[in-house]
């Protein structure tokens, strides 16, 4: 039986203030409640989370789905710590697990060059899902409001200042401001807080562009397979282009192309204006050519509302230290992409804002003060999350290399295949 928190745990009374309602600080909060055992004895913290968007439901950019798995980070396993891994299966894409679907890197005929799908761990009911962003997060709203958490909506954390001792005082978009003892920092990629500390730690353009949709069928029809039940890459060995496909519903596929650039382009993030997505379909049109028919097939059953149009960026994990943000360490501390932004090209960011919702919340709980929690925190998610950056590298310039070295690159990947089928798949 798990013993209480004394009396004189660092976290006895304090107020924690939360930067953002994504995976990240959704898991944060929901990790301390979980992981908090029977605390009747002592004042528990306080946890109160701000959140730019105006509702849950006001979540333009979240028309797409994501890959949550169970190889290292281990997104699947995050999930059944939080307790919430059954109602994620409920809400994830049921086609993807019933038609056994993958991870595929295709070739322009829709050959498979290869095809991963993790085995299922004997500890879990699942070794990956398929989800809709959108579908993830309302089950984590929910189970983070149940468990306790106060959420502001509309309300965005923009600026902190140092009060009294180790006291802080949040600046928030309403005029307000909130005194606390911790921020959590989990605004996301282009993260205000992050902006203020560090300034100079930007993200960094891949000279990837991407522009992508959802394509919506009609009554009576559906996506065609393997976009029913497979996402993934097909390289095209022309204009340094490639694309992704990915189901999200049973009559929604997403696509996307992405081709090198030297320089960004005005991102457009849904929903855009007529004149945009009229601008856009057509740049698609005019590079895509040659490309396969089903391609042309989903930008043609494209709702123009989820168009949208970003440039491939990330940038390395930092520690929480002196050298870092100066006298707000360790009570300030930055998870998921406003620490480590990562590409759609990782395939990870969902896995990796779970597990550091988790990792800081144990370490928060069961170490003996905040500097201690969060050089334990530093030491799993540093080098877990540079590891991911540089893996989205290599997808990168696999995706999006041409002639002899598509060529090596899809040798490698059969190459791959092989040792996959015979060590891996369940």
């Amino acid at each position: 039986m798990e013993q209480p928190i004394p009396q004189n745990h660092h976290l006895s009374g304090k107020k924690i203030v939360i930067a953002g309602a994504g995976m990240a600080g959704l898991s944060f909060a929901i990790s301390m409640y979980k992981q908090l055992p029977a605390i009747s004895t002592i004042p528990p913290p306080t946890l109160i989370c701000y959140e730019r968007e105006t509702t849950q439901d006001a979540i333009g950019r979240e028309g797409y789905s994501l890959s949550l798995r169970s190889d290292p980070p281990g997104g699947i396993q995050a999930l059944q710590r939080l307790g919430i891994l059954d109602t994620m299966v409920e809400a994830s894409i049921k086609d993807v697990n019933e038609k056994d679907g993958g991870f595929c890197v295709w070739d322009k005929s829709w050959s498979e060059i290869i095809k991963l799908r993790a085995r299922i761990p004997s500890s879990l009911p699942v070794g990956s899902l398929r989800i809709a962003r959108k579908n993830l997060r309302s089950v984590m709203v929910k189970a983070a409001v149940a468990a306790g958490l106060e959420i502001h909506w509309g309300v965005a954390c923009i600026s902190v200042v140092k009060a009294h001792g180790n006291a802080l005082v949040v600046d928030l978009s309403s005029g307000a401001k909130e005194s606390c003892d911790m921020l959590i920092a989990a605004d996301g990629a282009s993260s205000k807080l992050r902006a203020q500390l560090r300034p100079s730690d930007t993200l960094q353009f891949q000279n990837i562009v991407c522009i992508g949709g959802s394509a919506v069928y009609p009554p009576g029809e559906s996506p065609p397979p393997p976009v029913d039940r497979d996402w993934g890459i097909m390289p095209l060995n022309e204009k340094h282009s490639a694309l992704f496909y990915s189901p999200i519903g049973p009559k929604t596929a997403l696509w996307s192309l992405s081709y090198r650039s030297e320089t960004p382009v005005k991102a457009q993030r849904p929903p855009v204006s007529d004149e945009v997505a009229t601008t856009v379909l057509k740049e698609v049109h005019d590079h895509s050519t040659n490309f396969p028919a089903l391609f042309h097939e989903l930008v043609n059953y494209t709702d123009k509302d989820s168009i949208m149009v970003f440039n491939a960026k990330d940038k390395q994990a930092f520690a929480h230290n002196a050298s870092t943000i100066g006298d707000f360490a360790p009570h300030v501390v930055f998870l998921g992409d406003a620490n480590h932004a990562v590409s759609p090209f990782a395939g990870n960011g969902a896995n990796m804002a779970l597990c550091d919702g988790w990792d800081l919340a144990e370490q928060l709980l069961k170490s003996p003060s905040v500097e201690d929690a969060v050089k334990k925190y530093d030491d799993i998610v540093v080098p877990r999350a540079n590891r991911v950056v540089r893996q989205s590298h290599i997808a990168i310039a696999i995706g999006h290399s041409q002639g002899w070295r598509l060529y090596l690159a899809m040798l490698f990947l059969r190459f791959v295949k092989l040792i996959w089928l015979r060590y891996y798949v369940r």
